[in-house]
């Protein structure tokens, strides 16, 4: 994608959810914490909103916003992921980004540790997990360990304008 869509995506993105003008290009300046709560937060309200415009009727609406997001087999990734509406290797990501924001959002004494800290933190394997569902889309896995919150955000932000795409643009 050449820089001037990959720009007109972000804007839209941005639109769509309300979000100041320039907010996804300044999440890599927030701290590790800040980084991971708040791209966390976008997936929830975005993928909330695709399954909001999957809903035929409306009194299930409600229902279906409340699920869990990573709950297997009743959460929204499980939900979408048989509609076709994400991939198993998304929704692996977005359930990796869960992982590292819920070490961030109940345990307050992780604020000020980096996303480099906090993977560690994990049990070897999870850790190998969680590094391996993060970098899918990267071409080469070594760009990951050099900068991790910066790949964390260009997956993010690809991964979310794919989604605006389908929740906006596709005929469901």
């Amino acid at each position: 994608m050449d820089p001037i869509a990959f720009s007109l995506h972000i804007q839209d993105l941005e639109n769509k959810c309300n979000l100041p003008q320039g907010f996804m290009h300044s999440l890599p300046n927030e701290n590790d914490w800040s980084f991971i709560i708040k791209t966390y937060a976008i997936f929830e309200a975005l993928l909330s909103e695709l399954i909001a415009k999957i809903s035929v009727k409306p009194e299930l609406r409600s229902f279906f916003l409340k699920l869990d997001m990573c709950s297997n087999p009743i959460g929204k990734l499980a939900l979408l992921k048989k509609l076709s509406l994400l991939e198993e290797p998304e929704c692996k990501f977005i359930r990796a980004l869960s992982d590292l924001r819920n070490i961030y959002a109940h345990n307050i004494k992780k604020i000020s540790a980096s996303i480099e800290d906090t993977i560690v933190s994990f049990p070897s394997d999870k850790q190998k997990k969680i590094v391996q569902d993060l970098s899918f889309s990267l071409h080469k896995k070594d760009d990951f360990e050099k900068n991790k919150k910066q790949c964390i955000w260009v997956a993010s932000v690809m991964l979310l304008c794919q989604i605006n795409e389908r929740t906006y643009k596709k005929t469901l």
